[in-house]
């Protein structure tokens, strides 16, 4: 009896309370230690961000992510770039989330079809042009670019280029590769031939000296040479597949300098004649020899006996179907080996169509791509980390989401012509929240991309066409319900403007306003993803407090595309033969050139690459053509022409300035479009903005930090003033009007303010 009641009373006691949820630890040095052994893959930090605030913090420290490189030391193969018309394509070689777009390591080279693609090592890539005798080296993690001129030895035409290398200059054990040019030095070694005695020699470029070094010859040769493949990098020698009436090896010895070539003896093998070679790294540190028939693979290491002599011992065969887990033998004419890294020791191979990698360790392939086109692939290894320092935007992880739920809202809103009028502007709102919030995101970010810019521009226009159809529709709801009777308006009724707020018979017109509007958005956020990851990838500008933007009176608006590129003039290296390079700006009085060039001059990337910026006019250049002690160091010269330019003024100018260190620049602002012959570059003109852009910019001064809905009779008085004034460029008025809002929020005070101020002509 007593046992029973003891089985009923647990019976019926309660559950015991379930444990609370474990949360992620507070502590940020364990956390990190947790973090630094994540592995090195695109996808691996931004999702550890998506945790928490605290996490995305740290993750984020440049300090933390110097110490995530030194831990895993080895760069992981993010994919391999193709020369594809004479540019350099990407095509990653990850899965997804670690999938990298082709878009985010995009180049695009001016002379293309005199370019040619060396190869990669150490995060960097190597382009020589033939046309202008000059190496591009290229970090397209960092978006870093060095153009690198070739000896002037090679001018004379008595020698000439055959191939070249890239490698980072660091020597010490801890230095991780990557981060571009600011924490890495680079070298380039040239490797070139003598048309007159048949030698092949050497030059190596060091970016810390900025020049480059003795030629280093082999011996005589013979007269016909071939460099069969990019470099490979074993130890501390670069090897080439060389061909001189057969097969050699041409070794470039970087510790001692030394440039020799190895005799063709190769190793004896029952493959067929048509064979593929490619040098590689060996099993014990050697230089190795792989072939390729569609037979088998075979794997040989050049070993040097006590003696001194070398001989070729085979390490490895393989057989072709077996490590590529094909069904039956592969044909011999759809073969090919046509890329190798030394990082992870993997072969890219080519079957038929198929690109294949093949991990020499391991022994484990992986199918890549399918692609028509078979040309050489040279594999990339870097740290890259997509997003991470995004807080207000979504991270590549999860641009599978964001797609779908951009395909969910599109599907839910197809039929809009079922949808009230008050729905579709609920659904503009949110529109317009969520591209407001890309673009000032992206105004603080360095961008370089031009695609990236061009999709920037096309999402700020409709943006601005956004909030001016949203202002037209609450200042047509507000007419309707109580029109403004106490208020005379000057302005005479704009054409565009009456077609929204008059009931009569227009609600066909309005309704197609609104219509295309949204349709230009919704196309715009579908679009908005890839842009989004991509924008991740951008380094972050410092920026001014917010109020500044609204106080001053030389602030720049919009122009991204300019700025960016005006940029770019001047961080990078004048075009070879051009001593300085010349920027045109030209433009309409007031359309802010000037604001332009002083809101770049500002930027602490230009301010750390010149010594002083001086701002001329077209007095001042016989000044400077007879003072030359102001031209010491790298300068920047901006020159502002009023009136006509006086060519003999210029000439001599340009004559004194070209003694000018090799990174100073000149930009030149002028109203006159003949200006543009001053130019070495191609000129910048500077265009009015539009409408939709002067109404959101008149708001953004008028009302500050103040909520337009609050004061919809202003917003109504503001949209007619700023199309008054866009159509008599009166923008000192637009100025004094804004004042005047911020001063006092009254009709009556605004409305007497525009009745005593006129148009002037």
């Amino acid at each position: 009896m007593t046992c029973r009641r003891q089985r009923r009373r647990r019976r019926t006691s309660p559950a015991a309370p379930a444990p609370p949820p474990v949360l992620p630890p507070d502590n940020d040095d364990l956390i990190q230690e947790i973090l630094l052994r994540l592995p090195s893959h695109p996808s691996s930090l931004p999702r550890a961000s998506l945790v928490c605030k605290q996490w995305r913090r740290l993750v984020s420290d440049p300090a933390f992510l110097r110490r995530f490189r030194a831990r895993h030391r080895d760069p992981p193969l993010l994919g391999v770039f193709k020369d594809e018309l004479h540019h350099p394509v990407f095509r990653s070689v990850l899965d997804p989330p670690d999938l990298i777009p082709p878009d985010r390591f995009a180049l695009r080279l001016d002379d293309y079809r005199a370019a040619s693609l060396l190869g990669c090592r150490h995060g960097l890539v190597l382009i020589f042009n033939y046309n202008t005798c000059e190496f591009l080296v290229w970090d397209p993690v960092s978006g870093d670019r060095r153009r690198v001129a070739v000896p002037q030895e090679l001018d004379g035409g008595e020698r000439s280029v055959m191939n070249g290398a890239v490698l980072c200059a660091a020597g010490d054990d801890g230095h991780v590769h990557g981060g571009g040019f600011r924490s890495c030095h680079f070298k380039v070694v040239l490797i070139g031939a003598s048309k007159m005695d048949g030698r092949i020699f050497a030059s190596i470029y060091s970016s810390v000296t900025g020049e480059w070094g003795d030629a280093i010859f082999t011996g005589p040769v013979s007269t016909i040479y071939y460099f069969g493949s990019p470099a490979i990098l074993v130890g501390n020698s670069l090897y080439w597949l060389l061909s001189v009436w057969g097969p050699h090896i041409l070794e470039f010895n970087l510790e001692t300098s030394t440039l020799a070539v190895i005799d063709g003896n190769w190793p004896q093998m029952n493959f067929s004649s048509d064979c593929h070679y490619c040098i590689m790294r060996g099993e014990d540190g050697n230089v190795g020899l792989a072939i390729l028939s569609y037979r088998g693979f075979q794997m040989w290491e050049r070993k040097v006996t006590l003696g001194g002599a070398a001989k070729w011992v085979l390490w490895k065969t393989v057989k072709l179907h077996d490590i590529l887990g094909l069904s039956s033998a592969v044909q011999r004419e759809k073969t090919d080996i046509v890329g190798y890294s030394e990082d992870p020791n993997a072969f890219i191979l080519v079957v038929d169509t198929d690109f294949y990698m093949f991990r020499v360790d391991s022994m484990q392939s992986k199918k890549l791509f399918d692609c028509n086109v078979v040309t050489r692939c040279h594999p990339f290894t870097s740290f890259y980390t997509a997003g991470l320092d995004m807080e207000h935007v979504v991270s590549a992880v999860t641009g599978e989401l964001v797609t779908r739920f951009i395909s969910y809202l599109m599907s839910k809103y197809s039929r809009r012509h079922e949808i009230s009028e008050e729905k579709q502007l609920k659904r503009l709102q949110q529109l317009l929240l969520r591209v407001s919030m890309v673009v000032e995101e992206a105004d603080g970010r360095y961008i370089t991309n031009s695609g990236m810019l061009m999709q920037l521009k096309a999402l700020a226009d409709a943006m601005y066409r956004g909030h001016h159809v949203l202002d037209m529709f609450r200042c047509r709801t507000l007419i309707q319900e109580d029109p403004i009777k106490e208020v005379s308006n000057p302005f005479p009724p704009l054409k565009r403007f009456c077609k929204i707020v008059d009931a009569s018979g227009k609600d066909k017109a309005r309704h197609l306003e609104l219509h295309r509007t949204l349709e230009i958005l919704e196309t715009a956020v579908d679009h908005m993803a890839e842009f989004v990851v991509l924008l991740g990838g951008c380094d972050r500008m410092s920026r001014r407090p917010y109020d500044t933007y609204l106080y001053i009176d030389n602030f720049m608006f919009g122009r991204h595309s300019e700025k960016q590129r005006l940029l770019n003039f001047l961080l990078e290296y004048n075009p070879p033969g051009v001593q300085p390079a010349v920027l045109p700006i030209i433009g309409a009085l007031g359309v802010g050139k000037k604001t332009l060039v002083a809101h770049v001059c500002a930027d602490e990337r230009v301010q750390s690459q010149f010594s002083s910026i001086l701002h001329l006019n077209e007095g001042d250049l016989l000044g400077i053509a007879h003072n030359h002690t102001l031209l010491a160091g790298n300068i920047l010269m901006v020159v502002e022409f009023v009136s006509d330019v006086n060519e003999m003024n210029w000439e001599e100018f340009y004559k004194s300035v070209a003694q000018m260190n090799e990174g100073s620049k000149v930009v030149t602002i002028s109203r006159l479009r003949k200006s543009e012959k001053l130019g070495t570059v191609k000129p910048m003109f500077l265009n009015n903005h539009s409408d939709e852009e002067l109404s959101y910019l008149f708001k953004m001064l008028a009302f500050g930090s103040a909520n337009p809905k609050d004061h919809p009779r202003l917003v109504q008085i503001s949209e007619e003033n700023c199309h008054a004034d866009a159509v008599h460029r009166d923008t000192c008025r637009s100025k004094c009007y804004c004042r005047c809002i911020e001063r006092e929020f009254g009709c009556q005070f605004l409305a007497w303010q525009i009745k005593n101020v006129h148009y002037t002509d």
